[in-house]
C-alpha cells in the first residue's frame, strides 16, 4: 500500500511514515523525510528555548533522568541501583573509596561485562575506567600487578 506525503506530495510506501495512533490510518501525514525536515528547522529557529526547557527538566527531574539511563544502558532500575549501593555501603567494591555524591554528582559506576552484559558491581570512576582501559582482561590486568610488584622493589 501507498499514501501520499502532504508536504512533498510523493507518493510513497506506508513504510516512509512515522506512526501515529491519532490519526485515521494511524500514520502521520507527512514522509520521514519531510518530518525530519521540519523537526530540524524548528529545533535551528527554537534552539535556545527547548535547550532551556531541557536543562529545567532535567534539574528537577534527576531521578527519572538517572532511571532512564540505567534502564537504557543495563536494564536496570532506580531502586536496584540504591539497593546495590546500600549493599556495598556505599563503597567501591576494588578499591574501597566511599561515594562522596558531592556537587559534582560523583556517583559509583555500575560495572558491567562488555561480552555478557552481567553486572559485577560498582565502582569508583578510577577502578571503572582502568579495568576498561586494561580491556577487562584478567591477564593484562596480572601483568601489571606484577610489573607494579617487580619494579616497586
Amino acid at each position: 500500500m501507498e499514501k501520499e506525503c502532504k508536504k512533498c506530495h510523493q507518493i510513497l510506501g506506508l513504510d516512509n511514515f512515522i506512526k501515529h495512533k491519532g490519526m485515521k490510518d494511524g500514520l502521520r501525514n507527512a514522509c520521514r523525510s519531510c518530518e525530519a525536515s521540519y523537526r530540524h528547522e524548528y529545533y535551528k529557529l527554537n534552539k535556545n528555548k527547548i535547550c532551556a526547557y531541557s536543562r529545567k527538566w532535567h534539574k528537577e527531574n534527576p531521578r527519572a533522568v538517572k532511571s532512564s539511563k540505567l534502564k537504557q544502558a543495563y536494564g536496570m532500575t532506580v531502586e536496584e541501583y540504591d539497593k546495590m549501593v546500600l549493599d556495598q555501603d556505599n563503597r567501591c567494591k576494588i578499591c574501597g573509596s566511599e561515594n562522596t555524591n558531592n556537587k559534582t554528582q560523583t556517583r559509583l559506576c555500575v560495572d558491567h561485562c562488555h561480552t555478557t552484559g552481567k553486572i559485577r558491581g560498582l565502582l569508583c570512576d578510577n577502578c571503572n575506567k582502568s579495568l576498561g582501559l586494561m580491556r577487562d582482561d584478567p591477564e593484562v590486568l596480572k601483568k601489571a600487578l606484577d610489573y607494579l610488584l617487580e619494579t616497586s622493589r
